[in-house]
């Protein structure tokens, strides 16, 4: 937690967190060594809502919001996809399939994105290795976990979202409504068909932030061929 909180205080203007955001942030860290563990469900309300023992200690310990946990658990899931995505870049570099990983992950996390940026270089940490997981944390493999490391992989990431302007991703809706796309692919009804091509006009839309609505279309109808 002492890492996030430090990586926290030095978040570039354009990604800062406000205050009840930075204590997720900082709980999803405190707790990142049990995101492996599942709680086993005795009964109860409480327990059926509890997915992993973070989420479990968060709503019956602190006694905290059930959706509480829930942001936790997503910042340990999508935290990974970050670290994933800035290995990516320093690797192969942008790719349209890279930013549409990171935009989806964008659109889970809503406004709580920047946290996923703190978390994802301590990830690399040996004291954030999963409980129960044998051999979860290697040496070699863990290449950027002080401080200072850990805020430029941070800033990075963030400096990246906004290059890709996915910083608003979980607020865009799809360019094409049901009955454009349904015209473009001459589709008679909807259904699970629609929904596929739906999917694919919003993830176009990630990789391709300047698109326009004719290029987007054409994309469909060269898909469907």
């Amino acid at each position: 937690m002492a890492a996030a909180s430090s990586v926290l205080h030095q978040l570039p203007d354009k990604a800062l967190l406000d205050g009840e955001a930075k204590r997720l942030c900082l709980l999803a860290a405190l707790l990142l060594p049990l995101r492996e563990i599942d709680v086993t469900q005795s009964g109860g309300k409480a327990a059926k809502q509890a997915k992993t023992m973070a989420a479990y200690l968060i709503r019956e310990s602190l006694k905290r919001r059930v959706k509480d946990g829930d942001v936790v658990d997503a910042l340990h899931k999508d935290a990974v996809t970050f670290l994933e995505v800035w290995r990516e870049l320093k690797g192969s570099g942008d790719s349209p399939e890279l930013r549409t990983k990171l935009g989806q992950s964008i659109r889970r996390l809503k406004d709580m994105w920047p946290a996923a940026a703190v978390i994802a270089p301590i990830l690399q940490a040996q004291v954030a290795a999963p409980l129960g997981v044998e051999s979860a944390w290697e040496p070699a493999t863990a290449a950027r976990t002080d401080v200072t490391d850990s805020a430029a992989c941070c800033c990075e990431l963030i400096d990246a979202v906004h290059a890709f302007k996915l910083e608003k991703a979980h607020e865009l809706k799809p360019m094409m409504d049901g009955k454009a796309i349904m015209r473009v692919l001459e589709m008679k009804a909807g259904g699970p068909a629609l929904g596929k091509a739906t999917a694919k006009v919003m993830n176009w839309q990630l990789a391709n932030p300047t698109g326009t609505v004719e290029q987007c279309a054409a994309m469909l109808r060269a898909e469907k061929l």
